[in-house]
């Protein structure tokens, strides 16, 4: 996108008129500029120049121009017969413009003295300087002095407050607990080419894995079969009751990546919000948690860990590429030739070791005779020894410790360990009941299945829930439990 070094229509940039008060017009133009050179505005043509157009207007006093209409024309070349009442395109991308300036101010500009918003219900830009938004004012020295008597009142009034508030924390956090319901999002299957579905597949897959990173938010996965069910598609995922329906298309051309990512109101599917990115598939893992901020930030929620972690994380590719197609294939010959080829070419790419372990350690799969456990060992310590924050690595290393060594107690310390770090794992929450029911530990196994449906809310795998029946009728009660809506896939995509 070209970035004109002053805004059309602006006044000579040596004035130093301001603009608000403590604001200056020459250093708001700067401020844009900053913006627009960004990371996340580098590859958001349509969002810059809505931004330019805004603060061009605020800047030349036609801030009354600044109306829906006029920018559907101006900025979204929509012709004269645009009605906005027909064309939500205005509302839909202003939405996108606060959304993205609440990432570049989160996550790229610390330091700059200007801060340029779009509040909510107007599209009249705000200028503030930084030290407006600041939550630790300066204060002057008070130089008063005050009598020893009403000091030490003061004092005795400060910790009584001190006291008081220490136990009302104590009390709400510890003792009342407050049930706050988790936005629910559905993730529909990407939409791009057949022949690379598994990869579209893996992408919304570890999408989903960063956004359940985040502690407040749930997330289910719609089945292609549902996805793609009709016109009468929300009616049917309605009884699920999300908050919110995530859907898009991705393609690969030669070594660029483009992606179309948007949230459909579940009601009827009216867009709530829509970003089209494009980028080296060198960064899609970047590509990866940046639209995990943002839908984080559409349904008005903030991580609550420090940062947001793309698990899977190669500088090939390629390695990617066979890592998911090994995935997509599970426990089957092909799968193992995939993934011994990633780690062939990247000898550090730990989730490739980890599903190399699951392939040899699994117990129903693996076909491979007396090789199988001395290999799944290794490749389960290399993928721990390259990243011990990885689920997989964890689920891998507590199939051997449960199947092989029978340390139960190491194997349920492990399970536990990788749904920690993943909670949306849902081969991990699988993995972890069936082994429950082998000690007949009945109770905590159900109670296992129950968690899955409340940590990432997808169907229940059926054939999980039918071991646990088998072993004790005392259990078939839990059917309804923990039966869910065949809308939901069971494991996976």
């Amino acid at each position: 996108m070209r970035k004109e070094g002053r805004l059309a229509g602006a006044r000579d940039p040596t004035t130093t008129d301001s603009v608000e008060p403590n604001v200056s017009r020459i250093a708001v133009e700067a401020q844009l500029e900053r913006i627009l050179a960004s990371r996340i505005f580098a590859h958001s043509e349509n969002l810059g120049r809505f931004l330019q157009f805004s603060v061009a207007c605020k800047l030349d006093g036609r801030a009354n121009e600044l109306k829906e209409y006029s920018i559907g024309v101006e900025v979204f070349g929509r012709g004269a017969g645009f009605d906005p009442k027909e064309d939500t395109i205005v509302r839909v991308q202003a939405r996108n413009l606060r959304s993205k300036l609440c990432a570049y101010y989160e996550s790229a500009a610390t330091r700059d003295e200007i801060r340029i918003d779009l509040p909510k219900g107007t599209y009249v830009p705000v200028f503030q300087a930084a030290a407006e938004t600041s939550l630790t004012p300066s204060l002057a020295p008070v130089t008063t002095v005050v009598p020893l008597r009403r000091l030490r009142s003061v004092h005795l009034l400060i910790g009584c407050g001190l006291l008081a508030g220490a136990v009302a924390a104590y009390w709400f956090t510890q003792r009342s607990p407050v049930a706050v319901k988790q936005p629910l999002i559905l993730m529909a299957p990407f939409t791009g080419d057949p022949n690379q579905q598994y990869f579209a597949n893996g992408f919304v897959s570890d999408l989903a894995s960063i956004l359940s990173q985040a502690g407040n938010l749930q997330t289910a996965r719609l089945n292609k079969a549902v996805a793609t069910g009709g016109p009468d598609l929300f009616k049917r995922i309605s009884k699920e009751r999300p908050d919110a329906v995530l859907a898009g298309s991705i393609s690969r051309v030669k070594e660029s990546l483009h992606v179309a990512v948007q949230l459909l109101r579940p009601e009827d599917g009216a867009a709530l919000w829509r970003e089209d990115y494009s980028r080296n598939e060198s960064g899609i893992f970047d590509l990866q948690e940046e639209i995990a901020r943002s839908v984080l930030h559409q349904m008005h929620v903030g991580p609550q860990r420090a940062s947001l972690r793309a698990t899977h994380r190669t500088k090939n590719p390629l390695v990617y590429d066979l890592y998911l197609r090994g995935r997509a294939l599970r426990s089957s010959d092909a799968a193992r030739v995939a993934h011994e080829e990633a780690i062939s070419r990247d000898p550090n790419f730990a989730p490739s070791y980890a599903a190399l372990a699951g392939i040899y350690s699994d117990p129903y799969a693996n076909k491979l005779g007396k090789v199988s456990t001395p290999r799944s060992r290794a490749f389960a310590a290399r993928a721990l020894e390259l990243d011990g924050m990885l689920a997989e690595a964890h689920v891998a290393n507590a199939q051997l410790l449960g199947y092989v060594d029978l340390d139960w107690a190491q194997a349920d310390k492990e399970y536990r360990r990788a749904l920690e770090l993943d909670p949306g794992l849902l081969s991990g929450h699988y993995r972890y009941a069936t082994f429950l029911t082998k000690l007949s530990r009945l109770d905590d196994a159900v109670a296992q299945v129950v968690m899955e449906e409340r940590l990432a809310p997808v169907r229940t795998p059926l054939h999980s829930m039918e071991r646990i029946r088998r072993i004790s009728p005392t259990v078939r009660r839990t059917r309804s439990t923990c039966s869910r809506p065949m809308l939901l896939r069971k494991s996976g995509w």
